[in-house]
């Protein structure tokens, strides 16, 4: 399933709480996208929102002198860095930061929310790594807990997506290129209609 922008027909369509936005530089046109079901604590079950909205918090992370990200060391850790308090996050750890609006001094973990949270944030724990069979999993588990059906048939994604792991692992030196990747994914899921 491709979104393209009615307002200049370009297919680069980022979606992010609930509307649409045209990534087209001389475009930048919003609308509202279908009704996606969320969890209680308002977390997506939809693959591509879900990714979605952890790279929109993962951004306002890195702007912030409060966190540190740290994928695969820490959740939702505060910390001491050199001579400053700071919260050591995950790609978990940035929602939690953000939409699920945990302090930036408490310790936070997936077991700490509803049990459908807990798999959505263990499924980007598993997105961070690229690992998408894992991911897709972790989001079913999550649309079980809440009775809404398992998602459609994901192996064309997940072929599409690659088996392997990419160089784009997210540190210092790679964050665009992680991005761009995390970016590439949601396309993909986008048309598949996850």
């Amino acid at each position: 399933m491709t979104v393209r922008c009615p307002e200049c027909n370009c297919h680069v369509v980022h979606t992010v709480h609930g509307a649409h936005r045209c990534l087209a530089i001389n475009c930048l046109h919003k609308w509202p996208v279908e009704s996606v079901p969320t969890t209680p604590d308002g977390l997506p079950l939809l693959p591509s929102a879900l990714l979605a909205l952890a790279l929109d918090d993962l951004i306002k992370v890195e702007r912030s002198k409060r966190y540190m990200v740290r994928m695969g060391l820490a959740w939702h850790q505060p910390m001491i860095y050199g001579s400053k308090a700071v919260c050591s996050v995950c790609m978990a750890g940035v929602v939690m930061a953000k939409t699920l609006k945990v302090d930036w001094r408490e310790d936070a973990r997936p077991e700490d929310f509803t049990d459908a949270t807990d798999c959505l944030l263990d499924a980007l724990d598993e997105a961070r790594d690229f690992h998408w069979r894992a991911f897709f999993l972790a989001v079913n588990n999550a649309r079980d807990w809440l009775d809404e059906g398992p998602l459609p048939p994901f192996i064309d994604a997940i072929e599409e997506l690659g088996w392997e792991v990419p160089a784009d692992r997210y540190s210092s030196g790679t964050k665009g290129r992680f991005k761009r990747a995390m970016r590439k994914a949601i396309r993909i899921m986008q048309k598949h209609g996850l």
